[in-house]
């Protein structure tokens, strides 16, 4: 089909292989569907983000998985599409890289889009930028270790490499701490532009820099029905939970709390039924000498210290 119709047959695969989960239907239809998305990617975000979550759901081959990943970054990497396209198509880039396994022949192809990652940080949609951090930072995350044997191998210096932990933080701290001229393009920005690109490059650099901690981004924890928090304290988990909120849109609560599937990935059943409390039980539990309630100081207590010293970087940086 084309224009509406293939948006919404792509949305609607997505959404019922996420819906029934994975099992022999859902991998054989999987297996029908896949090579047509791919095939169909310059035809809008609804194609790549179906064929990415199709390949994130239902693919265990590896060869799979990386035909998948080449072929979303050729959609990302052709100059004509739109902002909104390349936006979705390197999101579905970070989701896939995040369930790669960490080998050096993954690495090999991988390390070949850094360069046009690193190109998009200076694109003009502020949307284009943040994904394509987000891409990098979930590259560092899962090949991290490899990058870092190949230095010490090399006996080079990490501050070499596009990639580096140094590299990115130091560009990540200036696109944190942006003036109202965009450095990129050498125009003014507008205020929502430039308080987005600020939000989103602290939330990168503060996920660069927690080091598996749990961090204090309002998008690191979603609040569930009956009053569990999930708690993402990777990028990857991040980036994963975007895609599929973007999917899902207000049903994502809804899958959260009763889809199997979703439990799966993200490793958490929420409860069914809301605990009950009585008012003595209330009292015992919000106490301010509660281990519940002093628990929670100390994680806001942490949070803050991690904000501050963020913060005190950028300013040191833009004091430079």
């Amino acid at each position: 089909g084309k224009g509406k119709e293939t948006a919404l047959a792509a949305t609607a695969l997505a959404l019922v292989v996420v819906t029934l989960g994975v099992d022999t239907w859902t991998e054989a239809l999987v297996q029908d569907a896949l090579p047509v998305l791919l095939a169909s990617l310059r035809k809008g975000k609804e194609t790549i983000r179906a064929a990415g979550i199709l390949c994130f759901v239902a693919t265990e081959d590896s060869v799979v998985l990386q035909k998948c990943i080449e072929q979303v970054h050729k959609a990302s990497s052709i100059s004509t599409s739109s902002s909104v396209v390349r936006t979705e198509a390197y999101m579905t880039l970070a989701l896939l890289i995040s369930v790669s396994v960490p080998r050096q022949e993954t690495l090999d192809v991988v390390e070949t889009f850094v360069e046009g990652l690193t190109r998009a940080l200076g694109d003009e949609s502020i949307d284009v930028r943040a994904a394509a951090g987000n891409a990098l930072v979930v590259i560092r995350e899962v090949f991290g270790e490899i990058l870092q044997q190949e230095v010490q191998n090399e006996g080079g210096d990490e501050d070499d490499s596009q990639i580096s932990s140094p590299s990115l933080s130091s560009k990540f701290s200036q696109m944190a701490c942006t003036s109202w001229n965009d450095d990129s393009t050498g125009k003014r920005m507008n205020k929502r532009d430039r308080a987005n690109q600020r939000r989103a490059f602290r939330s990168l650099l503060e996920a660069m820099e927690e080091d598996g901690g749990t961090s204090s981004s309002s998008d690191s924890k979603i609040k569930l029905k009956h009053g569990d928090v999930l708690v993402l304290d990777t990028q990857s988990l991040r980036v994963t939970a975007q895609v599929f909120k973007s999917l899902l849109a207000q049903g994502f609560q809804v899958h959260m709390q009763n889809n199997d599937l979703l439990h799966q990935i993200f490793n958490f059943v929420p409860r069914q039924e809301k605990i009950h409390l009585s008012q003595l039980e209330k009292k015992m539990m919000f106490s301010p000498n509660s281990a519940a309630k002093k628990k929670q100081t100390k994680e806001r207590n942490r949070g803050r210290m991690q904000k501050n010293t963020i913060q005190q970087r950028l300013d040191d940086f833009y004091d430079e």
